[in-house]
């Protein structure tokens, strides 16, 4: 077994930063379990059969006459949690491991206590066989979990014991590039959203009941946005016209029409800028200063977080925020018509300044964005039972077992079309949809396998939702984003200690300017010769570097 020794723990413990805390990591969901917190838990199981030292396939007997039993650890999403204590327990991993006949010990971290578990994890002489994790997240990425002996370099693995996802890739190039190491090399069985309409799941949320009730048209311009949020201030009572979660500032949304992004985006022509530190910046500031002072940002945006944003938008506090198209549309209607039946959202174009203006920026998803990706560990002595299990998800059996269940139990066949039962959208028990559904898919959440289409079809109970992605899609983020670059193990860590001064001085200064207590004329320029002395040349510089590599690969 390999020792994780303490110098390489504690460079692993600093995570790699991407758009800072305005912006979401990989413009896509906060993953469950996220946040720091204390120990993982611990879960008795059965010794795993694998300590012979002898392999044995998936379907197979080990020496003593047991099944192959590999160890699984990952954070229990919260579609599961309200009813499960562990994976394994879902009718959905009993009947994946019914197929594969192997036992699968799933280990779960506390509820929000991922990151601080992981590094423990990692503190031990004994890895569990398989890690789910966003590698690209690892201080020194991938690169740098291979080089300490983490995981397995998984290019023979994936060539020789997983010809589903071989095949996949292969007819993939471009996403296969995504899921290399710089220098070529395949780390994990990836998470991967099989179909552009799986690109766009988030924006920006209006209440359209009272757009209709006041006669007002969709805003697309800033100006129109501002004749919207003081109509809802002055007639509905909204005392939070908009609010959202600050992170999701980042998504570019509005920042778009002054022409940028907060964090590191590429420009027209590929270079990498850094919005915060952008002219254009300013402008944006002096336009939510000016909100924030009539009233139409929310006086609490500085600490909102997801519950209290969901009661505003619900309560009629708040009239516009930003969220997903299900976790916050689906989420919102259901509750709002509640107690009011007349409750409906639509999704929002990103603003522009003028109308009839591309959008440059808004929220969009790599095919791989490195969430619930599976790697084998240095400490999986069956390597090859491990492979095998994982690629299953990558089959045509293991891909509707994934992403629609089990058939006759959680979908029908209908002309060809995997078509889940009514009783999920009515269980007897009172379980949500996203909560039913997650007892026999990981579709509504993520996993090793490739997410499919024909899941978020019918996932969107509202058309209003099925709507929004159609209206979230007319952008070139796709051309802006940052793809998922990775930095050498020395880039990691002059950067994580260069970015966590610089954002944060960001950060204070955007509250700063939008409260007011800082004028942003006066002091703007200040601000940004401030991060540049912090660094923020070279920060630029390691982004340019580590792109090149990307387009290289």
């Amino acid at each position: 077994m390999k020792k994780i020794s303490k110098k390489v723990l504690s460079s692993l413990l600093v995570l790699s930063l991407a758009c800072g805390t305005l912006a979401a990591c990989g413009g896509k969901d906060k993953p469950q379990g996220s946040s720091t917190g204390s120990n993982a838990s611990e879960k008795t199981s059965e010794p795993n059969s694998s300590e012979s030292g002898k392999e044995t396939e998936p379907g197979s007997e080990a020496p003593d006459g047991e099944k192959v039993t590999l160890t699984y650890w990952t954070a229990l999403n919260g579609n599961v949690e309200p009813n499960y204590q562990n994976l394994g327990d879902t009718p959905l991993y009993q009947e994946y491991e019914k197929r594969m006949n192997v036992n699968i010990d799933f280990q779960h971290p506390g509820s929000g206590q991922a990151n601080e578990a992981f590094a423990i994890l990692l503190s031990s002489s004994d890895l569990p066989d398989i890690i789910e994790w966003n590698w690209l997240t690892y201080s020194g990425g991938p690169e740098k979990a291979l080089l300490d002996e983490v995981i397995m370099d998984h290019s023979d693995i994936i060539e020789n014991n997983a010809p589903n996802l071989k095949a996949y890739l292969e007819a993939n190039p471009e996403i296969a590039k995504q899921v290399k190491t710089d220098d070529g090399r395949y780390y994990t069985f990836p998470f991967i959203r099989g179909d552009e309409k799986l690109l766009y799941s988030s924006g920006i949320i209006v209440r359209q009941d009272w757009l209709d009730e006041l006669g007002l048209e969709m805003p697309k311009t800033m100006d129109q946005w501002e004749e919207v949020l003081t109509k809802f201030k002055e007639e509905k009572g909204a005392t939070a016209p908009l609010t959202y979660v600050p992170y999701m500032l980042g998504w570019g949304h509005w920042t778009n029409p002054f022409g940028i992004q907060t964090g590191f985006y590429r420009d027209d022509e590929g270079k990498v800028k850094y919005g915060y530190a952008e002219p254009a910046y300013k402008e944006f500031l002096k336009t939510f200063h000016d909100w924030f002072q009539k009233g139409l940002i929310d006086p609490d945006i500085a600490s909102m977080d997801g519950g209290q944003v969901n009661a505003k938008m619900t309560s009629g506090q708040a009239g516009v925020s930003m969220g997903w198209i299900a976790g916050s549309m689906g989420v919102w209607t259901n509750a709002g018509r509640e107690t009011n039946p007349d409750y409906k959202l639509a999704g929002a174009p990103v603003p522009v300044m003028k109308e009839g203006e591309e959008a440059r920026f808004g929220s969009y998803d790599f095919p791989y964005t490195a969430t619930g990706s599976a790697s084998i560990t240095t400490s999986c002595k069956n390597v090859e039972a491990a492979a095998k299990f994982l690629d299953y998800g990558y089959s045509e059996e293991g891909h509707d077992l994934l992403n629609f269940g089990i058939e006759g139990v959680s979908y029908d066949m209908v002309d060809g079309y995997p078509t889940y039962k009514e009783e999920l959208y009515n269980d007897p028990s009172g379980k949500p949809l996203a909560q039913a559904l997650a007892s026999y898919i990981r579709a509504n959440y993520n996993g090793p396998f490739v997410q499919d289409v024909r899941y978020v079809e019918q996932y969107y109970p509202f058309d209003e939702q099925k709507e929004a992605y159609e209206t979230w899609s007319h952008t070139n983020a796709k051309d802006h984003k940052m793809p998922p670059i990775t930095f050498t193990p020395e880039e990691a860590t002059e950067y994580a200690q260069l970015m966590n001064e610089i954002q944060a001085e960001c950060d204070r200064a955007y509250l700063a300017f939008l409260f007011g207590d800082e004028d942003i004329d006066a002091n703007f320029d200040k601000y940004v010769e401030t991060i540049k002395d912090l660094g923020l040349d070279r920060a630029i510089e390691i982004n340019e570097t580590a792109l090149a590599r990307y387009n290289e690969r």
